[in-house]
């Protein structure tokens, strides 16, 4: 009978499971090959679009590209094929002596390129060659695609303006293959691979301009094109991206492959351990504790707990134990493990939000003096969470050698949320940051990617400023966040700025750039709402004329460092034991000039 028993639970577990599995292993294969198959080819057309899209995005920044467009067409034999930042750099400090109140090549607008001369144009020209070539590699580099270009539609030809290369890669006049500015293919070797752009350009069609353009495809490889048009609606130039595809399929059969070989074995696994497990934890068990809880009823008499456990029939070995079990040794046992449980869980989760404070702080700069072989500024900042992890973050890395960014920012909400949404928030600042622009349009992207997924509907109040070294000109944007304090001739003052809506809060959100210049011992502090808005016993706010009050109190000549440490030192003191309500984060900076502008 006993051993009767025993297969009885095998064939109403082991069986029916063993059953299932094998036949989910066709159904999870069958799915997971056509799932791969329609993953990897929209990847490749998501992707490629993507990149010809982002491309055409960055294009369009310049102002006058139409303008650069027809230059470049039209004088190309003008332009010489250098790829260095470095003399970009060097071209646009020349062409600043010629373009009154001049930022960047974006920036130059239709109006102030009709009124360059010959020369000047052909340098801008030349500054813009370069600049969208590098920005191109950039793309090429980080995106990886098999094709990056971007041309012009003339006299049945493609004229390229220019194309991305790989490290490995090179131009004709480096050496290599790809073209450059100035060389051209006849347009109808491009309709075979994609009709696509022939719709475009409206090649022998009255519906010119048909939008949008999706991804078509050759025998290698899936294109994509994405129009750039000037400030007219005139369209100067096309971008062009590919992806290779032809090695989806053997990719999918691979893959699947891999699936089938590793879902058998984790099968395989399952079922000698559930196996096991019905020995080990349930057969054997019972058997035993059968012995012991017989011994236990005759002694205590339990004569309900024996009535009650008659009651159940299920014809294993489940209704051995239950005759045999009583109803206080299964509470004890309940009770047991949920405490043994809640004291993990409560264990666990003190080690997890640790090490997420440490994962938080270690992703912000805390090694001072951060830069120690400058001597034209200190720089400190802080940041002291309310929680464990916070939503507040401060940032500041130099963009070039003469270009210091510097970012303090305070997320809706606390916690871990908050905390993950100021990861996300502080790496778009810093990759955007780097690829060049002003601040506002540096906030105008960063605010664009994060609208665009921002289910949870969060969003971050951010003050972002690039300051230029050499000069001590200082160009601001604030998207929502508190006014910064700037001391000028030794005096602490709120400077009220235009702001913009908090990033994460409209997609369509501009922003403003605000442009000072700061002298030798002129400083600057941004701060997050949480120094201001600490609150006492009695519901006091700390507030803006004690934080000016303290700043304006403390002696000259001391450090950034020490100037962080007396306003926190005056809000704990104001505060007193009131628990800290909110993040409290700060950024000062002061500058000393350099040996040109002292």
């Amino acid at each position: 009978m006993k051993n009767n028993k025993r297969r009885g639970i095998f064939r109403q577990v082991i069986t029916p499971l063993t059953i299932f599995q094998i036949m989910l292993i066709f159904f999870m294969l069958i799915s997971m090959y056509f799932l791969t198959l329609y993953s990897i080819w929209n990847e490749k057309k998501e992707a490629s679009q993507q990149i010809s899209d982002y491309t055409a995005e960055m294009l369009g920044d310049y102002l006058c590209i139409g303008r650069i467009t027809d230059y470049l067409h039209e004088n190309y034999e003008k332009i010489a094929f250098v790829y260095d930042d470095g003399a970009a750099d060097i071209k646009e400090r020349e062409l600043s002596q010629y373009i009154p109140g001049y930022i960047s090549a974006k920036e130059v607008t239709p109006e102030q390129f009709d009124t360059m001369s010959d020369e000047v144009r052909q340098l801008y020209a030349q500054v813009c060659y370069i600049r969208i070539s590098l920005e191109m590699d950039k793309i090429k580099q980080n995106r990886k695609p098999l094709y990056l270009a971007a041309v012009l539609y003339c006299d049945e030809m493609l004229f390229y303006i220019a194309e991305g290369v790989l490290e490995n890669e090179g131009r004709v006049s480096q050496g290599g293959k790809l073209w450059e500015l100035g060389m051209s293919e006849p347009y109808s070797l491009y309709i075979g691979e994609s009709a696509k752009l022939d719709n475009l350009v409206g090649v022998g069609r009255e519906d010119a301009f048909v939008l949008p353009v999706f991804a078509d495809t050759d025998e290698e490889a899936v294109y994509t094109f994405t129009p750039v048009y000037d400030e007219d609606g005139r369209l100067v130039m096309i971008v062009t991206a590919a992806n290779k595809w032809t090695e989806f399929l053997i990719e999918g059969i691979e893959f699947t492959l891999i699936l089938f070989v590793t879902v058998t074995f984790l099968v395989i696994i399952q079922l000698w351990k559930t196996a096991r497990l019905l020995l080990d934890m349930i057969v054997r068990p019972i058997r035993r504790e059968q012995d012991i809880l017989n011994e236990f009823i005759e002694e205590k008499q339990s004569e309900k707990v024996v009535s009650e456990l008659a009651e159940i029939r299920t014809d294993n070995e489940i209704q051995t134990f239950a005759e045999n079990f009583s109803y206080m040794a299964s509470e004890l046992d309940k009770y047991t493990k949920e405490l043994i449980s809640a004291t993990a869980e409560k264990e666990r989760m003190a080690t997890e939000l640790d090490l997420a404070t440490k994962i938080q702080s270690g992703m912000l700069p805390n090694i001072f003096p951060a830069f120690p072989d400058r001597p034209e500024f200190d720089i400190y900042a802080s940041m002291d969470p309310a929680k464990e992890v916070g939503g507040d973050f401060y940032d500041f890395f130099m963009t070039d050698d003469d270009h210091l960014a510097m970012v303090i920012a305070d997320v809706s909400g606390k916690g871990v949320p908050a905390a993950l949404f100021m990861m996300s928030a502080k790496i778009l600042i810093n990759d955007h940051t780097l690829m060049g622009g002003t601040p506002a349009e540096i906030l105008e992207k960063v605010n664009k990617q994060v609208c665009a997924n921002n289910k949870a509907r969060m969003f971050v109040t951010v003050w972002l400023g690039i300051l230029e070294i050499s000069t001590g000109k200082l160009m601001t944007s604030s998207a929502g966040h508190e006014y910064p304090i700037l001391c000028l001739n030794g005096k602490y003052e709120i400077l009220k700025d235009k702001h913009g809506p908090p990033v994460g809060t409209f997609k369509k959100a501009k922003y403003t750039n605000h442009e000072l210049t700061l002298k030798k011992g002129d400083s600057i502090f941004v701060y997050t709402d949480g120094v201001a808005e600490a609150t006492d016993a009695d519901n006091q706010l700390f507030g803006t004329e004690r934080l000016l009050d303290t700043l304006n109190a403390v002696s000259e000549g001391t450090t950034q460092q020490d100037i962080l440490k007396a306003v926190r030192a005056a809000v704990d003191d104001f505060v007193k034991e009131t628990p800290q309500f909110d993040d409290l984060t700060m950024l000062g900076l002061k500058y000393f000039g350099t040996e040109e502008n002292k």
